[in-house]
């Protein structure tokens, strides 16, 4: 019996790994050189090739073998000789035969330093090159970047070699892995595998993404005692107790830090299992996505559609008898009218988390042409501000007609009718569209299709209603503690959580209330201007990407939404706080948007969106209006800079940054 024996490696069967062998000491010693090297020209065969020999662990506990690649059997007979007559030899040796290769280096099935992106890290060299050359892949094996000599380096291997060994790690071993490759000119060999050690599964992750276009911006001390309550008690726990999330039932849905609302991934993990449906991973971390095959697009259910429809009809009808109040109201009537207007906000919650969370991610597919409809009231204030824009003595009417249109459902954010100088300013950028854009502004309407999807709008719409039934009556109340000397400003109301509002409000206001305040409306306006990190995982940043940088980095390139060119400089968009600050002809960057912000999107020359959400409303009304538009661009808010001059091709999915002057 020979002392070399064939080696069965895990996962062969769809891994390309190449043939191995494993050596006895005693019978490499025994049998000399030149018989060993004799064998060993048996194994190998005619065809040509090399040995990788297998040294041991690179470092002590190492899952890495240090590797030495030979280039006949003559050399590797040598090694194995000399290794075994060592005086800390080991028993056994393990080594591989490899055809030549014509490239070779390694692959991370995920980004090694940045565990919230998905992407396929590749870097290697072609032999006699000295160029290390690095690719960036999407998930789907999409070309997302190339190093500035990556041509010839592309032209040799080609994407879909790479996509196909990091889908078949993926499958081997369900983590992420760092590959070390070869190619021999025609396919790619495994030579070993490792675990990436800088991306461990997460115990807790909390995701802005997976608000799904509820809370997509800077949110307000009392807004998010209020409306995050709302989705805790209205939608969670009911949904909750459904569901049999017994091992939930403590863990709190939400938190709001750097003044935005973060889902718990644990949450959004639970909800898919109860539903059956893969529909939220992207708004997932990478790590916490299901390995479950995705399910197919949910039967019509006319019966809960019209339960839904009808509950929502009933709660606009009573929210529209709802008394407004005055200043001639009793501190009692004023407290128990928002203790009303909460707990309509509650009953509202529950069909919004039913048609957000549940319907409407399982009726969109990723990556498909977009779905989603423009809210109706967006659209009908984009149709009247084009319409005042074509004809200027309309204007004040306009404004008048949009009173209670904002940037969002936050009472924090003023109303059209409250904000002069920034209506001017809006009327200032619409005056620079050009005349057919302005046409096809002017004939948006909310599009057909979808009866669930409109609903889901029609709710989004009732939730600004409200949002702004709630502001009346916050200012009204504000005045009131700004006589009693317990705020400083009237707006100093939207920075109290709701327990502060109402020890304020019976006259027991927090020691240092003032300096709180004052530190949490610098801390919102900040974090509404920089925008949050994309992640928070275990309390820790989940990116590693600073926040509001000044240099420009290279740019990944992203997926075709609406074809066209267009040329123009960035704006980052995180907040209505920034919309005032749109010039004409800005190629607006965004990861989630806003219904409120769409008549300023509306005069963008490109967008760039960093997420494939095809519910997005800023989706829709790039297609719409023909706004030439790249979306899944998953860093953009990161690495392009405010003020980079940036040319869009829409067609190809594709960003150039150019010179700067």
């Amino acid at each position: 019996m020979t002392g070399i024996q064939a080696v069965q490696r895990d996962h062969s069967d769809i891994l390309p790994l190449a043939r191995c062998w494993r050596i006895e000491r005693q019978y490499a010693l025994e049998a000399g050189a030149e018989a060993l090297t004799s064998e060993l020209c048996g194994l190998a065969g005619t065809e040509a090739h090399y040995w990788v020999l297998q040294q041991g662990p690179l470092a002590p506990g190492s899952k890495r073998q240090s590797l030495l690649n030979l280039d006949s059997d003559m050399a590797l007979a040598a090694a194995l000789g000399q290794t075994f007559r060592g005086s800390d030899s080991p028993q056994s040796l393990v080594f591989q035969c490899m055809p030549p290769q014509r490239a070779a280096g390694v692959l991370f099935t995920r980004h090694p330093m940045r565990p919230d992106l998905e992407h396929i890290v590749v870097e290697g060299c072609l032999n006699g090159s000295s160029s290390q050359e690095r690719l960036i892949l999407h998930a789907d094996g999409q070309l997302a970047w190339q190093s500035q000599g990556a041509a010839e380096f592309l032209n040799e291997v080609g994407t879909d070699a790479f996509h196909g060994l990091a889908r078949n790690l993926d499958k081997s071993y369900g983590e992420p892995r760092a590959a070390e490759w070869i190619w021999d000119g025609q396919r790619l060999w495994l030579v070993q595998a490792l675990p990436i050690g800088t991306l461990p599964t997460p115990s807790e992750v909390w995701t802005r993404r997976a608000g799904l276009g509820f809370v997509t911006q800077a949110i307000t001390p009392l807004w998010y005692t209020m409306f995050g309550r709302w989705l805790k008690e209205g939608f969670w726990r009911r949904a909750g107790s459904q569901a049999g999330w017994r091992e939930l039932s403590n863990v709190e849905p939400y938190r709001r830090q750097h003044s935005y609302l973060y889902g718990n991934s644990r949450f959004f993990r639970a909800l898919q299992g109860w539903q059956q449906n893969k529909a939220l991973d992207w708004a997932l971390p990478p790590g916490w996505r299901t390995s479950s095959p995705a399910s197919s697009t949910p039967p019509e259910n006319r019966v809960r559609r019209l339960l839904l429809g009808l509950r929502l009809h009933l709660l606009r009808w009573q929210l529209s008898r709802l008394e407004p109040m005055t200043e001639s109201h009793e501190p009692d009537e004023l407290w128990l009218a928002l203790i009303r207007l909460d707990k309509f906000g509650e009953a509202l919650a529950w069909i919004e988390g039913w048609l957000g969370y549940v319907v409407a991610p399982a009726r969109t597919k990723r990556g498909e042409s977009p779905v989603g409809l423009i809210d109706a009231s967006a659209a009908f204030a984009i149709a009247e501000l084009a319409r005042a824009t074509l004809e200027p003595a309309r204007w004040q009417k306009v404004v008048q007609r949009l009173a209670g249109f904002s940037a969002g459902a936050d009472p924090a954010f003023p109303r059209f009718d409250e904000n002069p100088p920034d209506l001017e300013a809006l009327q200032s950028l619409l005056a620079q569209v050009p005349e057919p854009r302005l046409a096809r502004m002017v004939a948006l309407a909310p599009e057909g299709g979808d009866s669930w999807l409109k609903m889901r709008w029609q709710a989004a719409e009732l939730r600004h209603q409200l949002a702004s039934r709630i502001r009346q009556l916050l200012k009204i109340m504000a005045r009131r503690l700004v006589a009693r000397r317990l705020i400083r400003h009237p707006d100093d109301i939207f920075f109290l959580y709701f327990d502060e509002l109402w020890q304020a409000w019976q006259g027991q206001a927090r020691k240092q209330l003032e300096t709180l305040l004052g530190e949490r409306k610098v801390r919102y306006l900040s974090d509404a201007h920089a925008g949050p990190p994309d992640w928070i995982i275990d309390s820790i940043g989940y990116g590693t990407s600073p926040l509001g940088q000044t240099s420009a980095h290279d740019t990944v390139q992203g997926y075709p939404l609406v074809m066209g060119q267009a040329r123009g400089k960035v704006q980052r968009l995180g907040s209505g706080w920034q919309l005032n600050q749109v010039e004409a002809g800005a190629i607006l960057v965004l990861d989630q948007s806003d219904p409120g912000w769409l008549p300023w999107i509306a005069t963008a020359s490109g967008l760039v969106m960093a997420h494939r959400d095809p519910l997005d409303p800023a989706a829709a009304l790039a297609r719409s209006l023909g706004i030439p538009a790249v979306w899944g661009v998953d860093d953009a808010m990161h690495c392009l800079p405010d003020g980079v001059e940036i040319e869009l091709d829409g067609d190809n999915g594709h960003l150039r940054q150019l010179p700067q002057d």
